[in-house]
């Protein structure tokens, strides 16, 4: 049974993700659903991607009950406030980097998580690393070769979106409450990190009205 797809988003990034879960097989990913907060953006990116549904809010998205898991495509500063309303609707997350905008916001993303049956959060690797095809762990080198396709892309080596979007449905599969990979306290700590990197360098953001940054 194929796991069905809701696309929280209509921009770059989620045409990126859609034409990568194209490189994997078809009876086994289905988009069935996208949501902007224009409908008609919606409904012309829908079109084009010949997604059956298109949505005018993000709430609709979170009432749909065909759907298995959303990824999460909006602009970083609003991760909080949208996954945080789909996990509160008991949907399977797949949220596009960064999780949120510092680490009080993550928690209270990762607390939400624990809270329901079944949750997936993740954290991509910065922007600088875009998509790696090799990575080298205590001097072990472990390559992932990108899938083809003919399809514009906005971001560079886009198609290795399909090894996330895969392990999504894997997890799903085996009933995980979160990724094995990248779990809710491995989120925790890279963006206690990052908080840690901003604070040093000066950088503040509007959210960090509670951290001592």
């Amino acid at each position: 049974m194929a796991t069905k797809w809701g696309i929280c988003s209509a921009g770059k990034i989620s045409n990126d993700f859609l034409v990568a879960l194209e490189t994997l097989p078809a009876q086994d990913h289905q988009v069935v659903a996208v949501a902007a907060r224009d409908l008609k953006q919606a409904r012309d990116f829908a079109q084009i991607r010949k997604i059956p549904k298109a949505y005018g809010s993000y709430e609709a998205l979170a009432n749909d009950p065909d759907i298995d898991v959303i990824y999460v495509g909006v602009l970083h500063t609003v991760h909080r406030d949208v996954v945080l309303m789909f996990l509160e609707h008991k949907k399977n997350v797949l949220c596009e980097k960064p999780l949120a905008m510092n680490s009080d916001e993550v928690r209270e993303l990762t607390s939400a998580a624990r809270k329901v049956l079944v949750i997936l959060l993740y954290q991509d690797i910065p922007s600088c690393m875009w998509c790696p095809t090799s990575i080298i762990v205590n001097g072990k080198e472990t390559k992932f070769p990108l899938p083809h396709s003919t399809k514009p892309m906005h971001f560079t080596n886009s198609t290795g979106l399909s090894y996330e979007a895969e392990h999504v449905r894997q997890c799903l599969l085996k009933g995980l409450k979160e990724s094995p990979i990248m779990s809710l306290k491995d989120s925790e700590l890279l963006s206690n990190i990052m908080d840690e990197v901003r604070g040093q360098l000066g950088v503040k953001f509007h959210q960090d009205k509670k951290l001592n940054i």
